[in-house]
């Protein structure tokens, strides 16, 4: 009998430290932007200047089971609307860290801000389920 409640109680206290999957991203998002933003990424485009983005936070929300990306960027009149889009939806598509994403059917959010005005947004989009 002693070695039953022991074994309840190992069971219970294992239990009682399970983190559901929505609270792991949520967490390991948070500790993602802690450790490593702002992430700067650097781009020679077709004329041969430079465009930087940063990556200033990731963020996911359970209550619309959203996974958000904040970036800001230094031209924004490179953003092409169309597509950026497509390639944002190519990238969850084939990225695999993305995979339990899509396999969740959890929505993606991008926010583009000007980085000389960071309250202006330059670029958003959200992309649902059905989209990728």
């Amino acid at each position: 009998m002693k070695q039953f409640l022991i074994f309840a109680v190992c069971l219970l206290t294992m239990s009682a430290c399970q983190e559901n999957l929505e609270k792991r991203i949520q967490r390991e998002s948070r500790e993602y932007t802690e450790k490593n933003c702002p992430q700067t990424f650097k781009n020679t485009i077709a004329d041969g200047s430079e465009v930087t983005l940063w990556l200033d936070s990731i963020v996911f929300t359970i209550d619309n089971k959203t996974l958000s990306h904040y970036f800001r960027i230094d031209r924004p009149e490179l953003i092409v609307p169309e597509l950026q889009r497509q390639a944002l939806i190519s990238q969850i598509k084939n990225d695999t860290k993305f995979q339990v994403h899509r396999d969740h059917g959890y929505r993606f959010h991008f926010e583009y801000r000007y980085s000389a005005e960071p309250d202006s947004i330059v670029y958003e989009v959200t992309v649902e389920k059905g989209e990728y």
